[in-house]
Order: structure tokens, then C-alpha cells, then sequence
């Protein structure tokens, strides 16, 4: 009868693990995807540095929680749109245009991907 009580509040365990994990993916998820469409619609060009260096920061916390989690190269992908957006914003108004509203669009692309196959689903369980 022990070992059932045991196997039973390891089972509670992984089901509230895997819960914490997914509210917590869902949640910075929905916070950078709209910090992104926020800085595709804007016009101004401080405003929309301002928006990519939230984006830079929200990734950075987002990144040491899922990178336990998640494969490499899901990771390194949006990594490297990250980096992009981080260089845009550097540079003054010559690559804060289309270049950038493209490099936002491909960041949230490699997001939708990240949380997708994240999500327990059975198509990526088995």
C-alpha cells in the first residue's frame, strides 16, 4: 500500500511540474509575441527601439527557463532573430524599416514554433 501512496504523489508531482511548465510557456509567450506585434505596428522609431529592447529582455529570461526544456536548435534559430533585432535597434534609422519589421515577423515565426511543439499535445508525444 506504500508503494501505490508513493506512485501516487510522484504522479501529483509530474502533473503539477508539467502544468507550472506550460502556464509558464504559454504566459512569456503571449508576452513577447505582443511586445513583437506592438513594434510591427509602430511608426515612431524611439518607440520602436524601446519595443525591441523589451523583446531582447523579455527573451533573455525566457531563454534560461525553457533552455532545460526545449531542443537546441528550436532555440538557437530564435536566438539568432533575437541577435538581429538586438543589432537593428543598435544601429539609428537605417535599419529600423522594413529590414526590422521582417526580422520581427521571422522572430515570431521561430516563438510560434518554440510554442508549438512545446505544447502537450499527442502529435508530439508520439
Amino acid at each position: 500500500m506504500k508503494r501505490i501512496w508513493i506512485a501516487v504523489l510522484f504522479l501529483v508531482i509530474t502533473v503539477c511540474a508539467c502544468s507550472y511548465e506550460q502556464m509558464t510557456f504559454k504566459n512569456r509567450y503571449a508576452e513577447i509575441i505582443n511586445i513583437i506585434d506592438d513594434a510591427v505596428e509602430c511608426e515612431d522609431v524611439t518607440e520602436k527601439k524601446d519595443y525591441c529592447y523589451d523583446i531582447i529582455d523579455s527573451w533573455e529570461g525566457y531563454l534560461k527557463k525553457i533552455s532545460v526544456l526545449i531542443d537546441e536548435s528550436n532555440l538557437k534559430a530564435a536566438d539568432v532573430c533575437i541577435r538581429k533585432i538586438r543589432l537593428c535597434a543598435d544601429f539609428e534609422e537605417e535599419c529600423l524599416s522594413d529590414d526590422l519589421n521582417e526580422t520581427l515577423i521571422e522572430t515570431k515565426s521561430e516563438l510560434e514554433q518554440i510554442y508549438d511543439s512545446s505544447k502537450i499535445k499527442f502529435s508530439n508525444i508520439f
